[in-house]
């Protein structure tokens, strides 16, 4: 197996549909599970890199997708709490 990664640079913080490389019925299955939010056909980039998470602990681990994607929630909750607790820190 081979790991590949696409770095998409842009100065836009959207992503078109069209440039995704994912079966509509998975595309529509993620939208509906609130993974990736598309507006005018475009896919905003911080949406993608949580799915890019999601596949990874698909591929790697084994995960199924929804297991996946409260575990991608939980991680990016953590950051958050890291954060507050950091800027609070700080202002001590």
């Amino acid at each position: 197996m081979k790991l590949v990664r696409v770095y998409y640079h842009s100065e836009y913080d959207y992503v078109p549909v069209s440039e995704i490389c994912i079966h509509p019925n998975m595309l529509n299955t993620l939208i509906e599970l609130g993974v990736l939010d598309v507006e005018e056909d475009r896919v905003e980039v911080r949406s993608l890199r949580r799915l890019n998470k999601i596949m990874r602990l698909q591929d790697f681990l084994g995960v199924n997708l929804k297991g996946a994607i409260i575990i991608t929630e939980l991680l990016e909750r953590i950051e958050s709490l890291e954060d507050q607790i950091r800027q609070l820190e700080d202002s001590r």
